[in-house]
């Protein structure tokens, strides 16, 4: 059945995507954030936007609201805390939901796998984008904690835009 032969293939690509994936560690690194100076109570005095038209504003984990991170958890990866960078179960729920509709109608990219699709990738639609997204997932989960990618994906998120700019992160979202 093609629920079988995806269960079987699925784990095989996932490991392809992680040897990729170490090679892809040597990717260079995203345009850093803006600086940004706060005074000794954590208030913002001002920032400065980096030269690709971007507003962040770095927030720790801690400083996040846990509604806010049990939402986006919500939406984004339910099984955020019990997978390694791919959720198995979601790529297979996709596959067969797609296949059935002939048609791509639902994703199954992990927060961690969006980190790395936003930090290092561009934004073309590929398998060969997805492997290299999915290896450079297994590399992330194998690296940082949970709680880092966590907070890496709430400051890097891609949250509309403001005067000419990508809104990146909750700490520029709230603004």
């Amino acid at each position: 059945s093609l629920l079988g032969l995806l269960l079987l293939v699925t784990p095989i690509l996932c490991l392809i995507a992680l040897a990729w994936g170490w090679w892809a560690l040597s990717l260079p690194r995203a345009t850093a954030p803006p600086i940004v100076y706060l005074d000794v109570d954590g208030r913002e005095i001002t920032s400065f936007e980096s030269q690709a038209g971007r507003i962040q504003i770095w927030v720790p984990l801690e400083r996040i609201p846990l509604a806010v991170t049990a939402a986006v958890i919500a939406a984004e990866d339910r099984r955020f805390m019990r997978h390694h960078g791919v959720d198995l179960l979601a790529v297979a729920r996709a596959a067969v939901t797609n296949a059935r509709e002939n048609t791509v109608v639902g994703g199954a990219s992990t927060i961690t796998q969006q980190l790395a699709r936003g930090l290092f990738l561009a934004r073309e639609r590929s398998w060969w984008r997805k492997a290299r997204e999915i290896g450079i997932a297994f590399v992330l989960e194998a690296r940082y904690s949970k709680a880092q990618i966590l907070e890496a994906y709430l400051n890097t998120v891609y949250l509309g835009q403001e005067r000419g700019g990508a809104v990146l992160g909750v700490g520029a979202g709230a603004r």
